[in-house]
């Protein structure tokens, strides 16, 4: 599977990314049901062939006109976003935006709310 997110041209810390966001328990092992949850949602497929996945689809939140933004969800990002939500209830929640759709992929796997575009816009 890494070689064929490599021929994609896919970053290799973006196919860690994915990797890592498969690990819903966070014991630094995939085991099957974690796989299956995965690729029943549809997100390796979509990182496989490189495009952004619906979001929609595989998360069900919302956020408010006062909710924190963060652009971007590369290793920044998810750092941003682990040190907001580690400081508890934030008044209008937290939402990502990214262009990959690798972190996209990863983040949604991840269950952390981002989406796929632009935040500056």
């Amino acid at each position: 599977l890494r070689v064929a997110l490599i021929k994609l041209h896919i970053p290799y810390a973006a196919i860690a990314d994915i990797f890592t966001s498969f690990d819903s328990n966070g014991d630094n092992e995939i085991c099957r049901a974690e796989w299956k949850a995965g690729c029943d949602a549809g997100l390796l497929e979509a990182a496989l062939q490189n495009k952004a996945p619906d979001t929609e689809a595989i998360l069900d939140f919302s956020f408010s006109s006062n909710a924190i933004v963060i652009c971007g969800f590369g290793k920044m990002g998810r750092g941003v976003y682990k040190m907001l939500k580690s400081a508890g209830n934030i008044d209008g929640g937290i939402v990502a935006f990214s262009l990959d759709p690798s972190r996209v992929t990863a983040g949604a796997l991840s269950g952390a709310p981002v989406i796929f575009g632009d935040g500056a816009r």
